[in-house]
């Protein structure tokens, strides 16, 4: 559900806002909610919302920053713990923290180097801090104690 995708030539789209959605009660199987709930005025609106037009026993994809730069229109940063009282009536089957430790740190690195007028060593250092992060992840002792980005996916209900 891509709720502020224009209308191409030929494309149907729905503009609408996601703290009031123009659909009926359990609409959907699968909502994904990528890089949107930070940017929202009131994400508690948003995620009622959510849960009213995903179908019983549907699929919730969430990703949002946390530790990453301000990007000029978000309001809010979630923690394990907010998520918590976000996910309500759901089963949690994924909570993953994909960008780890050096994700953010290349991020500040890719920022001052930038401003160095050097940014096209962008893709190679973020690529490189990926492949780090999901090599030394899985050794970390608790995943959810430092993260760039929180992936979560969730089913609707409780089993």
């Amino acid at each position: 559900m891509n709720v502020d995708l224009r209308s191409g030539r030929n494309g149907l789209a729905v503009c609408a806002d996601a703290h009031s959605l123009p659909f009926r009660d359990g609409a959907f199987a699968l909502i994904v909610a990528k890089d949107s709930l930070e940017h929202f005025e009131n994400p508690w609106r948003a995620m009622e919302e959510i849960r009213r037009t995903l179908a019983d026993s549907g699929t919730l994809v969430i990703w949002v920053p946390f530790m990453w730069g301000f990007h000029g229109d978000d309001f809010y940063r979630f923690t394990p713990l907010a998520f918590a009282r976000f996910l309500k009536g759901f089963t949690v089957i994924r909570f993953d923290t994909p960008l780890w430790v050096f994700s953010v740190f290349a991020m500040v690195l890719v920022e001052m180097l930038k401003r160095m007028r050097l940014g096209f060593l962008e893709r190679g250092i973020r690529e490189g801090a990926w492949r780090l992060d999901r090599l030394l992840q899985p050794k970390r002792p608790k995943p959810r104690s430092f993260a760039g980005a929180y992936l979560i996916v969730a089913r609707k209900g409780t089993e």
